[in-house]
């Protein structure tokens, strides 16, 4: 009787075994497994230095394809504004005012990518002393995951980001980037809001994120020249990866261009930038995180903004705005960047005279750092250093010029403007 109860409590401990066994190998599959990552990024022939990126950029993909598993909606790239999950709605720039005539959606208003198009990539090692080469692999906008992710999400290689600049303490960040960081005091401070300081609209994209595993991306925007679509201003922001023992060639970067696109070539002017903490000079404002690695240290540039003169262009010119960033070629840094853009007439003049009056004033656009008025004859006029002119005597007729030069330092000239008496 003992053998017979023997053997019963035997085989009720081992189907016990057995279930506690499948439980746990089933709890696995929702837990992601380090030393299996890092046996996997050995056996791949990755090097040592970029094994811990690598195994990062594992378990943010683990955990960002597990959200998706749950997510309900899976997003596209041209979905209209009010699909689930979508979490703006209301469009800020109305399609009727002057900065996106010519250019519906430049500025991602529409919290889609609709006039966008753009691809995905990998990179591998460039031409000494230059940038990774870029390789397509697949010619396609990826925001399946939707807006406002977070950077260590992998499924979206392009993400819109409309959350406003609310916090940037990193302790209680709201709205900021959370690598781009500077000490003040006992304290630490994003420098990089999500959506650019610069835009006309509350939105703008953030490309790539803090991903390795040869991570690249493009955006593209074109808008044609003509009376009323004379600038093409965009801004961005760059965080970078500065991979230790790594060539120029190898590291993460970004750039970005302003080409004719019928003859291919890069406009003059402010219009073709390239960053790259291997190769960057004290003049391209990279600045070193206090967040991060210390052996590989993340670096950033604060949103930047630039203006591009077309009025130059033959009418109907077919103009691009092109946006490319990558990580590193070894597997295991990373690279991403905020972008926007917006394009229109060269700005909204004001000019007056009143009737029977002998002066009048000429305001030019706002939201340039620099001023500089020409009489008539296109001689410098001494103090007129602002966006208003105030001229007594005034002739009505008479033309006077400006120039003027956006925060990114970019130069625009011959913005004329007139006098009329009515």
């Amino acid at each position: 009787m003992k053998k017979i109860l023997c053997i019963a409590i035997a085989l009720i401990t081992l189907s016990f075994s057995q279930t506690v066994i499948a439980q746990t190998k089933k709890a696995d599959a929702y837990h992601f497994d380090e030393k299996a990552a890092r046996e996997q990024a050995k056996a791949k022939g990755i090097k040592a230095s970029e094994i811990e990126g690598y195994v990062k950029f594992l378990k943010n993909d683990f955990a960002s394809k597990q959200a998706l598993a749950k997510q309900s909606h899976k997003h596209s790239p041209y979905e209209q504004a009010g699909t689930p999950g979508i979490q703006e709605t209301v469009i800020y720039l109305e399609p009727n005012k002057p900065m996106s005539l010519g250019c519906p959606n430049m500025g991602f208003e529409q919290y889609n990518f609709n006039g966008w198009t753009g691809g995905i990539g990998t990179v591998a090692t460039g031409p000494v002393g230059g940038n990774p080469n870029y390789t397509s692999t697949g010619a396609t906008i990826i925001n399946t995951a939707g807006n406002n992710v977070p950077s260590t999400n992998t499924i979206n290689y392009h993400t819109i980001m409309s959350l406003p600049a609310v916090d940037p303490n990193l302790l209680t960040i709201n709205g900021y980037d959370d690598a781009a960081c500077k000490a003040v005091g006992t304290q630490t401070f994003s420098e990089i809001p999500f959506v650019s300081p610069f835009s006309f609209d509350p939105v703008s994209v953030r490309m790539n994120g803090q991903n390795s595993n040869y991570r690249a991306c493009r955006l593209k925007y074109i808008t044609t020249s003509s009376a009323t679509n004379q600038r093409l201003s965009f801004s961005y922001a760059v965080v970078l990866q500065n991979p230790s023992g790594h060539a120029v060639e190898e590291s993460p970067y970004f750039k970005v261009e302003v080409r004719n696109e019928g003859t291919g070539a890069i406009l003059p002017g402010c219009t073709s930038y390239t960053f790259n903490p291997k190769s960057s000079l004290p003049s391209d404002s990279l600045m070193q995180s206090v967040v991060g690695s210390t052996f590989d240290p993340t670096f950033y540039r604060k949103w930047q903004y630039y203006s591009v003169d077309l009025s130059t262009l033959p009418s109907g010119t077919n103009v691009s705005i092109n946006f490319e960033v990558g990580g590193c070629t070894q597997s295991g840094h990373w690279g991403y960047a905020y972008v926007d853009a917006e394009c229109g007439g060269i700005g909204t003049p004001y000019a007056n005279m009143c009737s029977g009056s002998n002066f009048a004033t000429l305001v030019a656009p706002t939201g340039f750092t620099n001023y500089q008025w020409y009489d008539p004859s296109g001689n410098l006029i001494t103090g007129a250093t602002n966006d208003t002119l105030i001229q007594t005597p005034a002739v009505p007729g008479t033309t006077y010029s400006v120039s003027m030069v956006s925060p990114g330092g970019c130069a625009l000239t011959n913005c004329k403007y007139w006098f009329y008496n009515g």
